[in-house]
């Protein structure tokens, strides 16, 4: 193992000195090539100005020659304007021109009669000359003007003409011509003048030049090009001077960068020799640097191979002294404090993962549903608990999808939550949802959320979902308890103060039936006793309502009660086509409640099945007993009762029937009737499929003796 690491070692030092020796060849290469480009961009951009200064310089002599033509043209029409008639013979004009070309450089001057009849032409080169006058299209000089005119034929030749119309006061009319010949001479004496080479082009054909023909380059525009003549480089740039010519006139400037290239040549082998020399003496010393710098790490990974393999850390003792001896006294201190924060470390991580098992078995079996949301939103955990309420299959994953559209998908809002399914997670709020299984029976949650680290609102947020369907239910019949528990104190008050002024009249009614002896007004006196009785029926019913009474002292055999119950009420089903199921199943039937209540009871439920039935239905009745209660299940196939009333059907005074069919006491009269005999009563209804409402009552044991109390003896 130890050869390895040395072997390794070496490796290291040849990957070191490789790396440094590739870093310092970039660097020399990144330099040298910099600084010659560098020279390279100077030199061209100084020799691009001195082209177009070339190239102003040339433009501006052209300009200046047919300025100066222009000029003596000018002067020489007035001359002749000016001269009297008797003058105008051909050998005092000849004289005169002659004065004026002797004095201006041109190649010949012309005078045309108006008819286009050449009078008389002064050459300085006859022999080179053609006539191009005699092509002209003279009404092109009506007014003083120089252009530029192309022969073009087997010799082809440019011309540089001024000419103007002379127009005499007397009635006479000339044309006068100074042409120039735009040559090789031409070109060979304006070189003379400005020291410029240069070339004039039509249609890219060289007309005339001081160096040899050559091409003008495709793209010859306003930019500069680099072209060879004779294997001499030039480097020109071309001007536009007349496009009156068809394909144009070019004036291009030419400049041998010869020089130049030698020049950047030499440089370009300064370089080269430099950089190799420079590599030289880099890798020698590359080679020197290394072995100084890693000889120390040469015996501080001996000194760590032999405590790996015995244990032990020897003294180390290191040659060289200032930074590497810090370094390996520092690296010492912190393998040795590694080593203990290794094993702090995997002490926590078993801690650690002990209570993430832990933890994940709580929640797994805590009573409640658990979500964990990650930051984006997403499910990040879900207990058995809540998969077992929503009834969600085991292979369904329900982790990965968006809160929102789980939510969505299983849960109905509660209350005001108006921008469901969103959560707001900056504020501490409860929210309410509901669910319903496949049997349509409703289950309320409570949500809370929390951040599973208060300090960082990014970080995932923990979910619980608590059922409190019992809860509200507990409460709700708390509500109604007290409701009722009101509700019979107001009665009874009331009940009390309508005896006082009943006794009163019945009083006087028994005076009058004693004193009266008109059969007619004995009928009255009956009417009023019968009403009043009625009205003393009624305050007792709403004592009895009132007063609580010991249910322990009568037992009713709620079978017979509700055969009795049938049998009287068959006249509200009269018109309807109802059937009527009864399955008692009960062996011990025996309630410990008084008969007329347990009448009451049902009898108020049965009306309230048959007059949810419109024209035909059905309505069941079972019995059974479990865990000491006997549970009475009534059911019916009416229009049933919304969600949002169920709440507060047990209310007194509260109905969804019209005010003539119902008074609203009903229910909550049962209600308090069944909490005082022990029992309870529950009820679940669908819209458009019915309604079942499940008795409970306390029954008597077998053998347990209860007095039997008459309805009519109370």
């Amino acid at each position: 193992m130890f050869k390895k690491r040395d072997a390794k070692a070496k490796k290291l030092k040849a990957k070191l000195q490789l790396i440094i020796s590739i870093v310092l060849f970039i660097q020399i290469v990144i330099i040298s090539t910099l600084s010659l480009f560098l020279f390279h961009q100077n030199i061209s951009s100084n020799a691009n100005t001195e082209l177009s200064q070339d190239l102003e310089q040339t433009s501006s002599s052209l300009a200046y020659i047919k300025q100066t033509l222009f000029n003596r043209v000018f002067l020489l029409r007035y001359t002749i304007e000016e001269m009297q008639t008797q003058d105008l013979d051909p050998d005092t004009l000849h004289k005169r021109i002659r004065t004026h070309f002797n004095s201006v450089d041109t190649d010949r001057v012309v005078l045309l009669a108006e008819s286009g009849e050449v009078l008389f032409r002064i050459d300085r080169q006859a022999e080179k000359m053609t006539p191009i006058e005699e092509t002209l299209d003279l009404g092109q000089f009506d007014f003083l003007k120089s252009k530029y005119v192309f022969e073009d034929g087997p010799q082809q030749q440019l011309y540089l003409i001024t000419g103007t119309k002379i127009y005499h006061p007397e009635g006479k009319r000339y044309y006068l011509l100074f042409i120039n010949s735009l040559n090789k001479d031409f070109a060979y004496n304006l070189y003379k003048k400005t020291g410029i080479n240069f070339a004039l082009f039509v249609q890219d054909q060289p007309i005339c030049s001081v160096v040899p023909d050559f091409t003008l380059p495709p793209d010859s525009g306003s930019t500069f090009n680099e072209i060879k003549i004779a294997s001499t480089p030039y480097r020109i740039k071309t001007k536009l001077l007349s496009s009156a010519i068809p394909g144009g006139l070019r004036l291009t400037v030419l400049r041998s960068h010869l020089q130049d290239s030698l020049y950047l040549r030499w440089l370009t082998t300064i370089f080269i020799v430099s950089f190799f020399v420079t590599l030289i003496i880099s890798l020698g010393y590359i080679v020197g640097m290394t072995n100084r710098i890693l000889s120390p790490f040469y015996e501080l990974n001996s000194w760590l191979a032999e405590y790996l393999k015995t244990g032990k850390s020897a003294e180390l003792n290191i040659t060289q002294a200032g930074e590497i001896e810090f370094l390996t006294q520092t690296f010492y201190s912190m393998v040795q404090k590694l080593i203990k924060e290794e094993q702090i470390i995997r002490k926590q991580l078993h801690e650690i993962s002990f209570l993430n098992r832990y933890n994940t078995e709580i929640m797994e079996n805590l009573k409640a549903g658990v979500l964990i949301l990650n930051p984006d939103g997403s499910i990040d955990f879900l207990n058995q608990y809540l998969r077992s309420i929503l009834q969600l299959p085991a292979q369904e994953s329900i982790l990965g999808s968006p809160y929102t559209q789980f939510f969505t998908s299983y849960f109905n809002p509660e209350g005001k939550w108006t921008d469901f399914p969103e959560l707001q997670f900056g504020a501490k709020r409860s929210y309410l949802l509901s669910i319903k299984d496949s049997n349509n029976i409703e289950t309320k949650l409570s949500l809370k959320l929390s951040y599973l680290d208060e300090n960082d609102q990014q970080s995932r947020v923990l979910i619980v979902l608590e059922d409190i369907t019992d809860t509200e239910r507990i409460w709700n019949k708390i509500l109604i308890t007290e409701k009722v528990s009101s509700m019979g104190l107001l009665s009874a008050g009331m009940a009390h103060e309508i005896n006082n002024p009943l006794g009163s009249i019945q009083s006087h009614i028994n005076y009058l039936k004693a004193v009266e002896g008109d059969e007619e007004k004995k009928d009255s006196i009956m009417w009023l006793e019968t009403e009043t009785k009625r009205i003393e029926g009624i305050v007792k019913r709403v004592l009895t309502f009132s007063h609580d009474s010991d249910s322990n002292s009568s037992v009713s055999d709620i079978h017979s009660v509700i055969n009795d119950v049938i049998e009287v009420s068959k006249y509200s089903i009269k018109g309807k086509e109802i059937h009527i199921d009864k399955q008692l199943r009960s062996t011990h039937p025996t309630a410990r409640i008084p008969q007329n209540e347990a009448k009451q009871v049902f009898l108020n439920l049965f009306l309230n099945a048959t007059q949810a039935i419109d024209t035909q239905g059905d309505i069941s009745f079972s019995t059974e007993n479990r865990e000491g209660y006997l549970h009475v299940i009534i059911e019916d196939s009416g229009y049933g009762i919304d969600g949002e009333h169920l709440k507060d059907i047990f209310n007194p005074f509260f109905t969804t029937k019209s005010s003539t069919e119902a008074n609203g006491l009903g229910l909550s009269i049962a209600y308090n009737i069944l909490r005082k005999a022990g029992g309870d009563i529950h009820i679940q209804s669908t819209v458009q499929k019915g309604t079942t409402v499940e008795v409970t009552l306390p029954v008597v044991e077998k053998g347990e003796h209860v007095p039997y109390e008459h309805p009519d003896h109370r």
